[in-house]
Formats: C-alpha cells, sequence, structure tokens
C-alpha cells in the first residue's frame, strides 16, 4: 500500500509595515509570522537586496530602507529561496520636481525650484559644475539656489538627505548667453543613433575602449550623448558600420564634442567609409561645435561608416559626443 502524508510548508510572511509611507534610510519595521526565517529583504526599484538587519525575531523584523527603494511590495525570501510578498504596497517618499524658473537662467542669478518633499534636498547639481549644498531659502515646496558660473544646459539632480539617492528633472534647464545647439537637417544620432542610420547600417562593438549610447551628463541637445572613453591608442569604442546613407544635397558632417578631464589638446579622428579622414583637436570643459565639409571625409555620395578613432596612440581620456548628422 502507499500512504499520502500532507506536508505543511511554513513560509515567512508580512502582515505589515510601518511607517508607511516612509524614507530612505530610516528604519522599516515589518511584522507578520516566522520572520525569523527570511534570509533577505528586496525592496522595489533598483536597491540590491538586504541581508542585514537591524533586528529579527519570528514576528517582527526591523530594516533599514536602502536607496534606490521605489514605491511597491515589500519582497521576503527565506533560506530556500522561496519568496513571499507584503500584502500592501510601501510608499517610498522622494522629492519631485514640478517646475524651475526662471528658464532660461544667467549664470550668477537665482533659480526657483517648485515640488515636494524639497526639504529631503541637501543638494543641487547643475551640468559642468560643482554640487551647491547652500541655499537661498528651502522649504518642502521650494528651493531658490544661486546659479554657480560656468554650468551647461541639462537636467537637474537633486541630492537627498541622509541617502546616496538623487533625483533627476524631467525638464533641461536652459543657461542664458549659452550658444544653442547645431541645426541638423540630417540627424545620426538624436538621443540615440537614429533611423537615419539603422534602416541600414548597424551599431558594431568597437574597440580600445568603452561606449554609452544613453549618458546622461553632459548633453549638447535633448537628454542624451555618447560617453566614449578611450582605454588604449587608436581605439575607436563608437563604431557604426554597414550603412548605404546618402548624403542628397548635405554638404557638412556635423558632430558636437565635449572633452572629458585631461583631454585638451588630445586628438581624435573622424574616419568614414574605412578610412582616416579629419583630425580634431579636443578643447576640455566644454561643448564644441565642429562642421566639416563633407568632401573631407568621403569620395562619392555615400556613407557606410563613422568612427571616432582615438589618435595620440596613447587613450586614458573621455569625450562626449551629441548633435551628430548631415546639414
Amino acid at each position: 500500500t502507499t500512504s499520502v502524508i500532507d506536508a505543511d510548508i511554513v513560509l515567512p510572511q508580512a502582515t505589515s509595515v510601518a511607517p508607511n509611507p516612509t524614507n530612505i534610510n530610516t528604519n522599516l519595521t515589518i511584522t507578520g509570522t516566522d520572520l525569523d526565517l527570511v534570509k533577505k529583504i528586496i525592496f522595489a526599484g533598483v536597491a540590491p537586496a538586504v541581508t542585514g538587519f537591524v533586528s529579527q525575531s519570528a514576528t517582527e523584523i526591523v530594516v533599514k530602507v536602502p536607496a534606490g527603494s521605489r514605491k511597491g511590495q515589500v519582497t521576503l525570501e527565506a533560506a530556500s529561496g522561496v519568496q513571499t510578498k507584503s500584502a500592501a504596497n510601501l510608499d517610498v517618499v522622494l522629492p519631485t520636481i514640478t517646475t524651475f524658473a526662471p528658464n532660461p537662467v544667467d549664470p550668477g542669478a537665482n533659480l526657483t525650484i517648485t515640488g515636494t518633499k524639497l526639504d529631503m534636498v541637501n543638494g543641487v547639481t547643475f551640468q559642468n559644475a560643482p554640487t551647491v549644498s547652500t541655499f537661498v531659502s528651502q522649504s518642502a515646496g521650494q528651493i531658490v539656489v544661486k546659479v554657480p558660473n560656468g554650468v551647461l544646459r541639462g537636467a537637474l539632480t537633486l541630492n537627498i538627505l541622509n541617502s546616496a539617492d538623487t533625483i533627476k528633472s524631467s525638464g533641461i534647464l536652459e543657461i542664458s548667453g549659452a550658444v544653442p545647439p547645431p541645426t541638423i537637417a540630417f540627424p545620426i544620432y538624436n538621443d540615440a543613433v537614429t533611423t537615419n542610420w539603422t534602416s541600414t547600417g548597424w551599431i558594431g562593438g568597437g574597440w580600445g575602449g568603452t561606449k554609452d549610447y544613453e549618458n546622461t551628463s553632459p548633453v549638447r541637445e535633448g537628454s542624451k550623448s555618447i560617453r566614449i572613453n578611450y582605454e588604449g591608442g587608436w581605439g575607436s569604442p563608437m563604431q557604426l558600420g554597414g550603412a548605404n546613407v546618402k548624403i542628397g544635397s548635405n554638404t557638412t558632417f556635423k558632430l558636437s564634442i565635449y572633452g572629458g578631464p585631461g583631454s585638451g589638446g588630445k586628438k581624435v579622428n573622424v574616419g568614414m567609409n574605412g578610412k582616416d579622414k579629419y583630425d580634431i583637436v579636443l578643447v576640455e570643459g566644454k561643448w564644441t561645435d565642429y562642421a566639416i565639409p563633407l568632401s573631407s571625409l568621403i569620395d562619392g555620395d555615400t556613407i557606410t561608416e563613422i568612427i571616432l578613432k582615438e589618435f595620440n596612440g596613447t587613450g586614458g581620456f573621455t569625450i562626449y559626443v551629441d548633435a551628430l548628422g548631415l546639414n
């Protein structure tokens, strides 16, 4: 004969979390049953699993809310790897930006940032400037901050009190007197490599360093740029190939480059269609717009490849590329 024995599997269960709403880097109390079985706690968002607790018993865990946490259920994981979730969402309170004015703003002038929970902010970071931690005034709904000299157009970043977390504005702060981004009739990169290229070509892996086509600071236009880190000599981490782009009536290849620390005076070469064609001497710490005659870059009327090659033989510096295309 065969007997069947039902086995009860005991899993930790969270019945409540408090305080809710809560803040990052504060203690959260989870109450429930069999909580002494919990080995990891996972918060919604990008936060890593927490394995160290302030205290733990069968009915209660006290844990610090980690940076990166966002609104969502709290997940408990037992030693077996089996997970259970809290019945209710944990609401993580974070600052928000509603508006900033004036926009455009003059360097040295006061900028008013409005939003919610702004009393949690301990620093405002502008593009191309150190974080400002001293404000003209601050309340839960408003921060007035003096705009430092040397800033560039771009998003604002708020640093949060007692946390490594940051909040970035969705809008772009324009700087008065700054040279506007160049006009591009046929964009090849505009926050991403466009279909003007990818409809016939590909984005290659490159060589001699790393690249990030979704870099968020600094940017020349839009909200993203290409970050290129040259780790060695003669490399081109950015590689666009396999295309069949007709230049049509366009006569100029345009791109904007921001030279990172240590790049001043270094050279990169604009290569097209398998040939090194045009040297650029980098300017450190600012955006420089380049307009290169297509007649200096290609023979004929078709672009099949674009690279930006390190041309010193040394590497060891970073550039940012934006507003790339034809005019």
